[in-house]
């Protein structure tokens, strides 16, 4: 998977959710005539697993098995919980201990907010500038999907952005976008606009017009 899509603590699913979901799934297919409602899970299952045989996936981010996988990983665990009777409470020290392990690495590692993994200071950027009525904004590639970022913090409607949007590889899996409405996006030295948001390690020899955070707004 990708770097940036996962905590360099934890793992997935910890070390021991693989294996708990083949006890999972072994459980489901023992008793499928019983449990018949698991058939829909085992199928989005299935069907996740197909797709993964003709496209690229990043593990980080097949959603669709995300959820049949922690469902088979609980039931793996319910079924050991019950094997082991009194002594269940092992198991789930053994999960809240990994728990507790992510949670310290996430937080050092990421740090909240104020992490560059959050770009700090691109949503007030992107807010000063709409403040000032913008005919024409550009938005720096430093930030990965920088269009996402737009969307949200101007709530723009999805109707407005699919009338509007322009996309630089239209067939791809993964589609950026190179402009929509009074937005473009691309790399800080093809940076047109009347208002540029750059990283400030992009500033060159730009106008400052205000400064926040990791990021600066320039005048085109």
């Amino acid at each position: 998977g990708l770097p940036y899509n996962a905590a360099s603590t934890g793992g997935l699913f910890y070390f021991f959710g693989l294996p708990l979901a083949v006890i999972g799934i072994a459980e489901s297919l023992l008793h499928l005539k019983k449990n018949p409602d698991e058939a829909p899970i085992l199928a989005a299952l299935g069907c996740g697993f197909l797709c993964a045989l003709f496209i690229d996936v990043n593990i980080n981010r097949i959603n669709m098995v995300w959820l049949p996988v922690i469902y088979f990983i609980s039931l793996g665990l319910f079924v050991i919980l019950c094997k082991l009777k009194k002594w269940s409470i092992l198991p789930v020290a053994g999960v809240l201990a990994c728990f507790l392990i992510f949670m310290s690495g996430y937080v050092s590692e990421y740090g909240g907010g104020g992490s560059p993994y959050y770009y700090p200071g691109l949503g007030e950027a992107i807010a000063y500038v709409e403040d000032q009525s913008p005919d024409s904004v550009f938005i720096s590639y430093y930030v990965n999907q920088p269009y996402i970022f737009t969307l949200f913090y101007e709530q723009i409607p999805p109707d407005q952005f699919i009338d509007s949007v322009n996309y630089v590889n239209p067939s791809g899996a993964f589609r950026w976008v190179r402009s929509f409405g009074i937005y473009r996006f691309g790399d800080a030295g093809d940076a047109r606009g009347k208002y540029l948001i750059l990283h400030k390690g992009e500033a060159g020899d730009y106008s400052l017009l205000a400064d926040f955070g990791d990021f600066i707004v320039c005048a085109g």
